[in-house]
């Protein structure tokens, strides 16, 4: 199975140009093997057929290329496409008119289309405990039917939304950048799930299925009482109910395991050593499984890691509990709630205290100032959004990076402890491979100084070699030869 992904860029400046060969390529493939289309919606077209007995995909994400990986990360988690089994086409500034060439690692178009992929946060429950309420709120939009009865949810409902952050005004104002460009998290509202999943109850196996595809798991619990509200056990338990979706997750973890496992048995009569090892770290993590320990990454060796990533177990999903209070409790939490961080505290999982019914009324409002006076009616200092990504970013152990200039400013994401070719790879490959060195400068002092020559002039743009780690809020320009 195999995708090809010809990348373009929408509207009719761009029809005739260099930049939709991607475009023109996958139509003409379309059409001469008379390829059917099977999915289309605002930001893909998907076609599938057999060529020369193989089956194949081709896509046209219908977003600008510095977007599309949403699209082909959609496709190629779907479908559980190899990587190597995916070709991208697109055009490329250091190739002449009419030239192709294979390039391992990509070329110098600049676009890096597949980093907009970025990270996602699977938010999962119980049917009825304010997914989709919270979904709605975080995205500010109504994607998700907020319907009182289980399995409103069908498909995952996606939403992309900018992290909010002061700093990026500031820093574009100094450096009288056109525009800004944020970091970008998404959410991915996910099906309730029910006792029973793992062996297809309620909407079972395909909505585990999603769960994997996800970075992080925001589990959300509901920590108020509420007789118009039904509860698919009849009883407000928070406690009884993260235990039913962790036993779930934990059953699918165990029938995928037993899988892999099978597929070992062979490679291991023919004494495959690798295939031994790999046989040897499933049991291990069964074994943990069926003890009911909480699985840990740094539990592993570090030649064990890799392989145990590849996995993709939901049960080594860092996770976050979002507990639904009323709103009465939303600043102290009530004895629900109490009993939620109590158990997180336990397991090293961060506790998010939220009411969705308040963020419903605060997505309804027209403009920001409008939120924000709500909000200090309420005594609240931030919305829903801001603390769930703030536990969203400390969770999976992310910073941001910025850079400046009159065309833009625009944050990057990147993991703690991130060196800065690395870092630099981010916003492009050659960025990486011909890494020279960095020009830092801390936000502050970026800042103090009014922009790079202020804090040249001040001592404080300091340029950093191959062995810095980046920090937080760090304003970056890199130095780079290929």
């Amino acid at each position: 199975m195999f995708l090809i992904c010809g990348l373009g860029n929408p509207g009719v400046n761009y029809n005739n140009t260099r930049h939709n060969v991607g475009f023109h390529l996958a139509d003409n493939i379309i059409s001469h093997f008379n390829l059917d289309k099977i999915k289309e919606d605002k930001k893909k077209e998907l076609y599938s057929g057999l060529i020369n007995n193989q089956k194949i995909f081709v896509l046209k994400p219908l977003t600008f290329m510095n977007l599309s990986g949403k699209a082909v990360s959609e496709i190629v988690n779907f479908y559980k496409i190899k990587l190597d089994h995916t070709f991208v086409i697109h055009d490329d500034l250091d190739l002449e008119l009419s030239k192709v060439k294979i390039k391992q690692g990509g070329g110098n178009g600049g676009h890096n289309g597949l980093e907009s992929i970025g990270f996602k946060c699977g938010i999962v429950g119980l049917p009825n405990v304010g997914k989709s309420t919270l979904f709605n709120a975080l995205t500010q939009s109504n994607k998700a039917e907020a319907a009182n009865y289980p399995f409103a949810t069908i498909e995952p409902n996606i939403g992309r939304v900018a992290v909010p952050d002061d700093r990026l005004d500031k820093l574009a104002t100094i450096g009288k950048s056109e525009k800004i460009i944020p970091s970008f998290m998404d959410f991915v509202d996910i099906a309730g799930l029910v006792k029973g999943a793992s062996q297809g109850e309620g909407l079972g196996n395909k909505f585990l299925g999603h769960v994997r595809e996800v970075d992080a798991i925001a589990h959300v619990v509901r920590c108020f009482e509420d007789t118009n509200i039904t509860h698919v056990s009849s009883k407000i338990d928070p406690l009884d109910d993260i235990e039913t979706i962790n036993l779930e997750l934990q059953l699918a973890d165990l029938e995928s395991l037993n899988n892999k496992k099978t597929s070992l048995e062979k490679k291991l009569k023919a004494n495959d050593k690798e295939a031994k090892d790999q046989f040897d770290i499933i049991n291990k993590i069964l074994q943990m499984l069926d003890a009911d320990s909480i699985l840990k990454i740094d539990e592993f060796a570090s030649n064990e890691i890799d392989f145990v990533n590849s996995l993709n177990l939901i049960s080594l999903k860092p996770t976050m509990y979002i507990c639904n209070v009323d709103e009465e409790s939303i600043h102290t939490g009530n004895e629900l709630s109490k009993k939620v961080i109590e158990f997180a505290k336990k397991n090293n999982h961060s506790v998010v205290l939220i009411s969705a019914s308040i963020e419903a009324q605060i997505a309804e409002l027209d403009n920001e100032e409008e939120k924000l006076e709500f909000l200090k009616e309420l005594n609240l200092d931030q919305t829903t959004l801001n603390k769930v990504i703030k536990s969203g970013y400390e969770l999976l152990g992310l910073i941001n990076y910025f850079t400046c200039g009159p065309k833009e400013t625009r944050s990057w994401t990147i993991k703690k402890e991130t060196l800065a070719p690395q870092a630099a790879g981010k916003i492009h490959t050659d960025f990486e491979k011909g890494f020279i060195r960095a020009e830092t400068v801390s936000y502050e002092d970026y800042i103090e100084n009014n922009g790079d020559a202020g804090s040249r002039d001040s001592g404080k743009l300091r340029q950093e070699g191959k062995d810095y780690i980046v920090k937080d809020g760090d304003v970056m320009n890199f130095l780079f030869n290929v």
